[in-house]
């Protein structure tokens, strides 16, 4: 293909197949740029991979990112490279037609929030500890956990719902799957809760924060810090306690609702 429609500027975009094109046109001359789009520190490579990945990093001549973090910590792996950050743009979600398919509506009654794939980055096993303690200390509030079934990890989902039977609270948590009107969701959450371990960009907090709805996070790498102007949305470090602490906080007399529409940080300048 490669040979056939000789192109100036070859992209690559996910880590993988980035580095079989980076391979295939290894010595072909023109302009080559990969996209990160999260934390390489946590790349699960096998050995071989590894390799071809040293092997191709020559060729590289720009490199793509979303954070400023990133971006300066990629400096001391691609010595050389010229490394950009572009943010997302600030979503306005609007459905189009053909997007329709699954209108799940939220509950009327005030609730947690939680989106991300079923997988360890999301640190939804940190959540539903935390979550079944706020529980305990008399809080009736369900959490929801919205998710994509494309991208399961399953060993991972048995952990979760065996917290949830050993907790037994599977009436108090839903995992619900491929819900199209995220925005309802946001603005009607009692409080969105990002819980990563790790991130390379979390559009869904970007979103949540667009919504104007109530926000708490991990202050993670890489992301929430450079999309949150107002840090007293972040937790430091993942702890099951201070995040309890937190959602506890939001019921307490006298606590005011606040929009953080205003709170995102609307940086697309190029860097």
């Amino acid at each position: 293909i490669v040979k056939d429609i000789k192109p100036t500027v070859i992209i690559g975009f996910l880590p993988i197949p980035s580095l079989i094109i980076l391979l295939a046109t290894f010595g072909y001359k023109a302009k080559k740029v990969v996209s990160i789009r999260n934390n390489p520190s946590y790349a699960n490579y096998s050995f071989f991979w590894k390799l071809v990945d040293l092997f191709v990093r020559s060729s590289i001549d720009t490199v793509v990112v979303q954070t400023k973090a990133l971006q300066k910590e990629l400096k001391k792996k691609y010595k050389h490279k010229k490394i950009i950050s572009i943010a997302n743009f600030k979503c306005d979600f609007k459905l189009k037609k053909t997007e329709t398919k699954n209108i799940i509506y939220p509950p009327k009654k005030p609730f947690l929030l939680a989106v991300g794939k079923i997988h360890m980055q999301k640190g939804l096993d940190i959540l539903i500890k935390s979550y079944f303690e706020v529980l305990r200390q008399g809080q009736n509030i369900d959490l929801y956990i919205l998710s994509n079934s494309k991208n399961i990890d399953f060993k991972y989902l048995k952990l979760l719902t065996t917290l949830i039977k050993n907790f037994d609270i599977t009436k108090k948590i839903k995992i619900i799957y491929d819900v199209q009107n995220l925005n309802q969701w946001f603005k009607k959450c009692h409080l969105y809760i990002l819980c990563s371990r790790y991130e390379g960009y979390p559009n869904s907090l970007a979103e949540a924060i667009s919504s104007g709805c109530e926000i708490v996070s991990f202050d993670c790498r890489f992301g929430p810090k450079e999309i949150l102007q107002n840090k007293k949305y972040l937790i430091k470090k993942p702890s099951i306690q201070k995040l309890t602490d937190y959602i506890i906080s939001t019921f307490k007399s006298g606590y005011k609702k606040r929009d953080t529409t205003r709170e995102i940080n609307q940086y697309n300048d190029v860097d």
